[in-house]
């Protein structure tokens, strides 16, 4: 074999392995993934709901991600948010009402697989049919204010 074929095998293979090295060492080995956040259903703000905190929390500044579950035929009275979330509706049908005043006439039905945004101050109101979940991802701080302080659930005593 000569010399000058040797050489350029030797290039050749330092040319391909080169970059796999690079790569390797901007991407170093991470642990195994944790689970984030809480991985237990806990009571939720409206009577008989769920939620779990999946990532971050909407108190605070940054992402946050969460499930809630709602039972059928559960009522959440007009409000509006302090931040925009995106929604995805997992399970059920999510009725979706917007305005001041709670009117089901004037609602529209979301199943499994749709995706809203609600821009943060959109007053809004909604209501379940069948058992829902949905998957809330926004940029805290988040708060949930009702029209009416009295039908907070929270308030209540």
């Amino acid at each position: 074999m000569s010399t000058q074929y040797t050489r350029c095998l030797v290039l050749s293979l330092i040319a391909v392995l080169m970059p796999a090295a690079a790569v390797r060492a901007q991407n170093p080995t991470r642990p195994p993934a944790q689970p984030l956040g809480f991985t237990a259903w806990t009571p939720g703000r409206i009577p008989g709901s769920t939620r779990m905190l999946l990532v971050g929390d909407p108190a605070t500044h940054g992402l946050f991600a969460a499930r809630f579950r709602y039972p059928d035929g559960a009522r959440i009275a007009p409000h509006w948010h302090t931040a925009s979330v995106h929604i995805t509706v997992l399970a059920g049908t999510l009725m979706l009402g917007m305005g001041d005043v709670f009117d089901s006439t004037h609602a529209q039905a979301y199943g499994p697989g749709s995706f809203l945004v609600l821009e943060g101050g959109m007053h809004h109101y909604e209501w379940f049919r069948g058992e829902v979940t949905v998957h809330v991802e926004g940029i805290g701080p988040f708060r949930t204010v009702f029209l009416n302080p009295a039908d907070d659930p929270q308030t209540r005593p």
